[in-house]
């Protein structure tokens, strides 16, 4: 049955409107049919009971003509027998139709023979007995049948509005269940796929940006769908767009630091390269060695930073790889090293064999924004502690610093995009929200605790994979 309903919420609407009105206009066009015949059957009615009156009339001036020959009461009998005949005459047809004709047609050949037995009474000064007898009787004749005419009248009209009556009770019930199937149909077909567009709509704004889209056949729907769905992609396209440059202003805030990392491994390096130049022939072997064993591992360092700043910088799709998290934490801690205020430290309490599946440039991006906001907290002195341990949950990541805290009053909405507490210039309001979609990226959750005065507590839970491949090296290769 669903392949011949329309596909469209306007053509459905509009059937479901043309059929409730044609329902509407039925009840109308039959209420009026039938008010109609009762309006006819009132009318013959009411002739009816102008035709007894006029008869009652002829009987009562026709007694006082017989009991005092009173000529006024002639004229008025002969009056009203003209009227009631015309009267008779007009209706005959009609009363013809709810009653017996053979009735109808008793009362004419009634009216008649009494209208010439009062023209031959009329006629004599002294009118026999048996003539007035039989005019009397005529005329008793003559009301009995035209009141068992209105009798029957009345009971017909009775038993027309009484069937009337329940013709429309059954119609108004037809008209509800009716109503309410319809009402059950346009929920089915139209009011549905609106509430399962409007769940899917509120599974987005939630953030969940992969809800399955609602199925539906009708074509405002899918157009809604196609729409959300190029939406969302957009929506993608420009998040990674805003982390890839959230993450080139973070390398550019953290330059100065880095070049101070890299001056310490260079000034060695210079320093070792200046004594051999000086004295190379007068060395020990012994002292030569050392020396370039030092300049070696020197030069390593400076590798590993400038490889660890390209890696953060490359944009890519997230890739989840096993790693070390200690060694992903300390990469971090060297780039934060060199804005640390002299008396601001950073701990580190990780088990060495704990690994995560993370992509590594998203989450050291992520622990990253929760660092500098904790040595941004803290101030001139304080401790910045990163820890984590596996539990039930997975791996738990906690940043905990002894600043000053976060207000309760804003607490729910610091992931929130563009918000920020700090001076305009001095902060895009970013970092949190990136952190935010990162660990969601991964599949985790972010939470944070504060007090006011003491400290932040930032806690990220990473889902944990089975490891079903043999423990890693955790030491350094070199390449």
């Amino acid at each position: 049955m669903r392949r011949f309903l329309p596909r469209s919420l306007k053509v459905k609407v509009q059937i479901g409107y043309c059929f409730f009105l044609s329902m509407i206009l039925i009840t109308i066009a039959l209420s009026g049919l039938i008010l109609h015949h009762i309006y006819a059957k009132v009318t013959l009615l009411q002739v009816i009971e102008d035709f007894n009156n006029t008869i009652l009339e002829v009987r009562r001036f026709e007694k006082n003509y017989l009991l005092y020959h009173d000529e006024e009461a002639l004229v008025y009998t002969r009056h009203f027998l003209g009227v009631a005949e015309m009267m008779l005459s007009e209706s005959r047809r009609e009363m013809a139709k709810i009653t017996s004709p053979d009735l109808v047609q008793r009362l004419w050949t009634t009216l008649s023979e009494y209208r010439k037995i009062f023209a031959r009474v009329a006629s004599l000064s002294d009118p026999p007995a048996d003539l007035i007898s039989r005019l009397r009787q005529t005329g008793k004749e003559l009301v009995r049948i035209s009141e068992m005419i209105e009798a029957g009248e009345r009971r017909s009209l009775e038993r027309y509005f009484q069937r009337s009556m329940a013709l429309l009770f059954l119609l108004a019930i037809y008209f509800i269940g009716i109503t309410v199937g319809l009402g059950y149909l346009v929920a089915r077909m139209v009011v549905l796929p609106l509430k399962n567009l409007e769940g899917y709509l509120k599974r987005v704004a939630s953030g969940n940006f992969t809800a399955v889209y609602p199925e539906s056949a009708d074509s405002e729907i899918q157009s809604v769908v196609q729409t959300m769905r190029l939406m969302l992609e957009e929506i993608k396209a420009r998040e990674e767009e805003l982390v890839q440059s959230k993450k080139l202003a973070s390398l550019g805030t953290l330059l100065s630091g880095v070049a101070h990392e890299l001056n310490n491994p260079l000034s060695n390096i210079y320093s070792s390269c200046q004594i051999l130049l000086e004295d190379f022939e007068d060395l020990d072997p012994r002292f030569l060695k050392d020396m370039l064993i030092q300049i070696e591992k020197q030069t390593w360092r400076a590798r590993n930073i400038v490889r660890t700043l390209l890696e953060f910088s490359r944009h890519r799709q997230y890739v989840l790889e096993r790693h070390p998290l200690r060694p992903l934490v300390e990469e971090v801690f060297s780039m934060v090293r060199g804005q640390l205020p002299a008396r601001v430290s950073l701990q580190l309490a990780i088990p060495p064999d704990l690994d995560v599946w993370v992509d590594k440039q998203r989450l050291q991006q992520a622990l990253l924004n929760l660092v500098t906001n904790a040595i941004q907290a803290i101030g001139e002195e304080g401790e910045v502690r990163v820890e984590a341990q596996e539990t039930d949950r997975g791996v738990e990541i906690r940043v905990i610093d002894n600043g000053c805290g976060i207000p309760p009053e804003i607490k729910e909405r610091i992931f929130d995009p563009f918000f920020t507490t700090k001076e305009v210039g001095k902060g895009s309001g970013l970092g949190l929200y990136i952190t935010h979609e990162i660990i969601k990226h991964h599949g985790g959750k972010i939470s944070v605790a504060s007090v006011p005065g003491q400290g932040t507590t930032f806690t990220i839970v990473l889902p944990q994979r089975s490891l079903k491949v043999a423990p890693r090296d955790h030491t350094k290769a070199k390449e």
